[in-house]
C-alpha cells in the first residue's frame, strides 16, 4: 500500500482531486519579433517564462497555508505562462486572436505598446478584469488605464521574483473569491464581477494603507489585496485573511440582498453536491446523516476509490469505514485534522474538504 503522505503539485493535489472548483488563469507575455526589445528584456521573458511550476509552487503553499490558519476552503489555481508574438499596433489586437482569451487576467510586454481598445471588448471575451504590468516613473503601485486594462501595476523595477510575486498576488485574489460559495454564485454575471473590483478599490482607498508596490489610484478598476498583505519577508497570511474578512463586512454584508451570505456559502450539503466530483453518487440524506452531530468545522468527506490488490489491504480500507468487506464508494466524514493520517492510503482513499 503506498503509505507516502508527499502532498503533490497544484493540479494533482490528492486532497483536491474531488474539488471541481479547480480554476486555470493565464499570463499573456508578448514578444516582439526580430531585435525590437533589448536582450536583456527578452532574456527577462524568457526566465519568467519558464518560472510557470515556481509560481504554482509559491500558490500552492499560500493556498494550503491559508488552509491551515483560517476556515476557508480554496479551490486550486493554475497558471500557465504563453508567450505571444508582438504582431499589432495594441494591446487589443494582439490579444484578439489569443486562443481561451477567457482565462487571461495578465499581460506583460517587453517593449511599449499601446492600451487602446474598444471598452467592451473584456466583457465580450468573459474577462472581467485585465492588469497590464508595467515599468514607469513613479507614482509606482494600481494606476487606472487610458485604454483596455483593467488596471497597470506598475512597478519600480522590473526582476524575475518580483514578477513572480506580483502573478501570485493577483491569482491568489481569484482563489480566495471562489472559496466563498455564495459570493461567486451570486455575482456571476461579468459586469458584477467589474462592480466587484470597484468596492475593492473604494475599501483599499479608504481603509488600507500603501501596499507593497506603491500607491493605489481610486481610478483604478482593479486591485489585489494580497499585495497589501505583503511584506519584505512575504505574505503576511493572517492579515491577508483579515482583510478580506473586514471587507466583506464593510461593503457585501451590509447589503440588503445579501442577508443569507454566511447561511448559504456554509451549508455543507448544498456545498458537496454542487462541487464534489462524483456528487451524482452522494444523496442528499447520506450527506446530512453522516453530518449530524457535527460540530462547526473542518471536515474530510472520503470515499472508498480504487480496489486495493491484496485482500489484506482490503479489509483495512473496509475497516475505516466500518464495514467488513471493501466496496467502492464506501463514503465517511473525518476531521480534517486527520488528513496527514488518511493521506497515506491513497489512491484507496479519496478526499473531498468542506466545512460545517
Amino acid at each position: 500500500m503506498n503509505l507516502s503522505n508527499k502532498i503533490k503539485l497544484v493540479g494533482t493535489n490528492r486532497i483536491r482531486q474531488n474539488d471541481t472548483r479547480l480554476r486555470n488563469r493565464e499570463v499573456i507575455i508578448f514578444e516582439p519579433h526580430g531585435s525590437l526589445a533589448e536582450d536583456k528584456n527578452l532574456f527577462l521573458a524568457e526566465k519568467l517564462i519558464r518560472s510557470k511550476d515556481r509560481i504554482n509552487m509559491m500558490l500552492k503553499n499560500s493556498i494550503l497555508q491559508i488552509d491551515k490558519e483560517t476556515d476557508l476552503i480554496l479551490p486550486s489555481i493554475v497558471v500557465n505562462m504563453r508567450p505571444v508574438n508582438f504582431d499589432g499596433a495594441n494591446l487589443q489586437e494582439n490579444l484578439t486572436d489569443v486562443h481561451e482569451l477567457n482565462q487571461v487576467r495578465c499581460v506583460y510586454s517587453i517593449t511599449e505598446m499601446s492600451e487602446d481598445g474598444d471598452g467592451d471588448f473584456l466583457k465580450n471575451n468573459g474577462i472581467s478584469h485585465l492588469v497590464l504590468i508595467d515599468k514607469e516613473s513613479e507614482p509606482h503601485g494600481w494606476k487606472s488605464s487610458k485604454g483596455l486594462p483593467s488596471a497597470k501595476l506598475v512597478l519600480k523595477n522590473l526582476d524575475k521574483s518580483i514578477l513572480e510575486n506580483v502573478i501570485h498576488d493577483i491569482l491568489l485574489d481569484i482563489s480566495m473569491f471562489y472559496s466563498w460559495q455564495y459570493l461567486y454564485e451570486e455575482l456571476s454575471k461579468i459586469t458584477d464581477r467589474i462592480n466587484f473590483s470597484e468596492l475593492k478599490i473604494k475599501y483599499a482607498s479608504e481603509k488600507l494603507s500603501k501596499n507593497y508596490y506603491g500607491v493605489t489610484d481610486p481610478e483604478a478598476q482593479y486591485l489585489s489585496f494580497a499585495s497589501y498583505a505583503r511584506e519584505e519577508k512575504g505574505l503576511n497570511y493572517k492579515l491577508y485573511n483579515d482583510i478580506w474578512e473586514d471587507f466583506l463586512k464593510a461593503e457585501i454584508l451590509k447589503n440588503s440582498s445579501w442577508n443569507n451570505f454566511n447561511k448559504r456559502m456554509q451549508d455543507p450539503v448544498d456545498y458537496i453536491k454542487k462541487y464534489h466530483k462524483n456528487s451524482g453518487q452522494l444523496s442528499r440524506k447520506t450527506i446530512s446523516d453522516l453530518l449530524n452531530n457535527k460540530k462547526p468545522g473542518k471536515y474530510l468527506l472520503i470515499t472508498s476509490n480504487e480496489r486495493p490488490k491484496l485482500i489484506e489491504n482490503r479489509e483495512k480500507i473496509a475497516k475505516i469505514f466500518g464495514k467488513e468487506k471493501w466496496r467502492q464508494n464506501m463514503i465517511k466524514v473525518v476531521e480534517y485534522s486527520k488528513l496527514s493520517f488518511f493521506l497515506r492510503y491513497f489512491p484507496y482513499i479519496t478526499y473531498f474538504r468542506f466545512r460545517k
